[in-house]
């Protein structure tokens, strides 16, 4: 299990923090020559599903059960949408676009 957070936010602002840094990380690669040819999936798996949407999902699982005084969301549901960030990035770092696809729908659906 992972840890319980008082708010729900602290575990996907530090997603999106690491995401983008390797988002970005690939310019400086790249442009130090270290990279091949530029990753232009990578960058813009890392920035937009993870980086936005993990932000997204901070903030919006955190402030909308406050400012409409509705339940939050449970603790499996909030575990359940970070290890699927986190499987993303996984199959970000692999290569596996169509996985990586899938569980970004999985993960827009599910929030």
């Amino acid at each position: 299990m992972l840890k319980t957070w008082r708010d729900p936010y602290p575990p996907f602002f530090i997603l999106s923090f690491l995401a983008g840094l390797v988002g970005t990380g690939v310019w400086v690669l790249f442009w130090f020559g270290w990279l091949g040819s530029y990753p232009v999936v990578l960058h813009t798996q890392m920035m937009i599903p993870l980086l936005f949407f993990a932000t997204a999902l901070g903030f919006l699982l955190t402030a909308v059960p406050k400012f409409t005084g509705t339940q939050a969301a449970s603790t499996a549901e909030q575990n359940a949408l970070l290890l699927v960030s986190l499987a993303m990035v996984l199959a970000a770092l692999a290569g596996a676009n169509m996985f990586f696809s899938c569980l970004a729908f999985v993960q827009i659906v599910g929030a």
